[in-house]
């Protein structure tokens, strides 16, 4: 099995992968892939990070997995990758003097410094390990957001006294207006009730603390409601039961384990704390219609 790389410090992700480009702030760090020298770049494999990872491709750098969702090989695409998801890179393109494109990194704090009301897990979907990361762009897209992160790519350049705030509120509209291009008809009316507040707040633990919390009443005492109090709430707002939530957490889980990992069975069984491989195997056969070792199998015929 190759090894996972675990980074908890932006400068140590620099480091290794040998960028050689400065980095004015410990909590921020943004590049242009023409900076690069592409044949220095030390290749990971397989990755997680502690901290928030954006790209902006505009040429075909690299085809990578983030946790079950394969990430398309397209010439023009947006990647927001929340803090611990596995990324696997499967093939790497040409990266040569000739790629367009920025990667930036943040740590939580960065971002919710100037906006402490605000939990960038909870506002937007691309940031839940449940969704795709990845935002596939037109011409007139890619234009739009490259236009926002040279702003900030400037502001960055300058490291002056004023150059985080004007790069936290660059990087906040760059967030809201990923949002509107991933999915318009998801987001959130202005009034939110307090169904809703539950309901959002348990998907968050659930993304958060889904291994440790293996009940829908152990959530519920951490929410400080009862377990029929909130079960009913998600029923009414998603249509899916509490449970639901939990074991797709699991599964979702699971499938980044087997389509980005050698890991036995039996050690994933045992990792999702199933007694045994032979449950495991049915509570994933129930949800996907398919058994472990199929699916598995099937990142083999690609």
């Amino acid at each position: 099995m190759s090894r996972i790389y675990k980074f908890n410090e932006i400068s140590d992700f620099i480091r290794t992968q040998n960028l050689n480009v400065e980095n004015k702030f410990p909590d921020f760090f943004i590049y242009n892939y023409e900076q690069i020298d592409w044949d220095r770049i030390n290749q990971l494999s397989k990755y997680r990070h502690d901290y928030f990872e954006i790209t902006l491709d505009k040429t075909k750098t690299c085809d990578f997995w983030v946790d079950q969702f394969e990430i398309p090989y397209v010439e023009s695409r947006l990647t927001l990758i929340s803090p611990d998801r596995l990324q696997t890179v499967t093939t790497y393109g040409a990266k040569k003097k000739s790629s367009k494109g920025y990667g930036m990194f943040f740590k939580p704090e960065f971002i919710q410094a100037d906006f402490i009301n605000r939990n960038v897990l909870r506002d937007f979907p691309f940031f839940s390990h449940f969704n795709t990361p990845v935002l596939i762009l037109t011409e007139h897209d890619f234009n739009f957001f490259a236009n926002i992160i040279q702003n900030i790519k400037y502001a960055y350049d300058r490291a002056e006294s004023s150059s985080i705030q004007i790069i936290r509120h660059y990087l906040y509209i760059l967030l809201l207006s990923a949002q509107q291009h991933y999915s318009p008809s998801s987001n959130k009316p202005g009034a939110v009730n307090r169904e809703q507040e539950i309901y959002h707040e348990f998907k968050e633990m659930v993304n958060l603390h889904w291994l440790e919390f293996k009940s829908v009443q152990s959530y519920a005492e951490k929410m400080h409601i009862t377990s029929k109090h909130l079960s009913e709430t998600i029923k009414k707002v998603s249509g899916q039961s509490a449970l639901a939530f939990i074991h797709k957490a699991k599964l979702n889980y699971a499938k980044t384990l087997l389509r980005q990992t050698d890991t036995t069975m039996s050690q994933i069984a045992y990792e999702l704390n199933f007694e045994n491989p032979e449950y495991f195997s049915v509570f994933f056969k129930r949800l996907t219609g398919k058994s472990p070792s199929h699916y598995r199998n099937l990142r083999n015929l690609k």
